[in-house]
């Protein structure tokens, strides 16, 4: 039988797996989206530094994976740097929102998922 510490912790290591695994997926996208992007509101320069900022986060996001399971859960990750993640996901959300379709957001993978969740973490 698990106890209420062993509880949340597995809780926990659950719901930052699942985040990791989120920023994971959507860094790995973004990155070659905004390489071929055309017709954004971005200059060339700073789509360019977007697409490196994007590319640093995939593999920070991998690092933290990597050392998370190294470690058998013994790190962490700061909350500070996921929201870091998340604002930058947000940014460029916005931005593809501004120019394309409304058919990109078919996907369940939107970053407006992770809202509530740092909404919740940030406040308390």
């Amino acid at each position: 039988m698990l106890s209420d510490s062993d509880y949340h912790s597995s809780t926990v290591i659950q719901l930052i797996e699942l985040l990791l695994q989120e920023f994971e997926f959507w860094f790995g996208f973004l990155a070659p989206f905004l390489e071929t992007q055309s017709g954004s509101s971005l200059s060339q320069s700073e789509q360019t530094h977007l697409s490196a900022e994007v590319k640093q986060a995939w593999y920070e996001v991998k690092a933290a994976q990597t050392l998370l399971q190294a470690s058998d859960w013994q790190a962490g990750v700061e909350l500070s740097l996921m929201i870091q993640w998340y604002h930058l996901l947000f940014k460029i959300w916005q931005i593809i929102d501004d120019t394309t379709s409304n058919s990109f957001h078919s996907t369940e993978h939107s970053p407006a998922v992770f809202l509530p969740i740092f909404a919740r973490v940030t406040q308390g």
